[in-house]
């Protein structure tokens, strides 16, 4: 749970930063981290366990969807 939280906060700290276009250089497409598939898997079952109204329901929608912007600008689909 404290991962889940951290997840949170980032996401929190991060959406700050995204109100213009993104420029998003090559060497920036590595640093999304990657998850095993058993570990996102356990994670979306925590979500979903989640009240919908939850605020880290949507910190964490957020932060899936700036992961899926970031592999678009990077040319590995969303």
């Amino acid at each position: 749970m404290r991962r889940l939280a951290t997840i949170a906060l980032t996401a929190a700290l991060l959406t700050g930063c995204g109100t213009g276009t993104s420029d998003v250089r090559p060497s920036m497409c590595g640093w999304l981290a990657q998850y095993a598939p058993a570990m996102q898997a356990r994670a979306a079952e925590e979500l979903d366990a989640l009240p919908t109204a939850s605020p880290l329901r949507v910190l964490i929608e957020d932060y899936g969807e700036l992961r899926a912007r970031i592999r678009a600008a990077c040319g590995r689909g969303g």
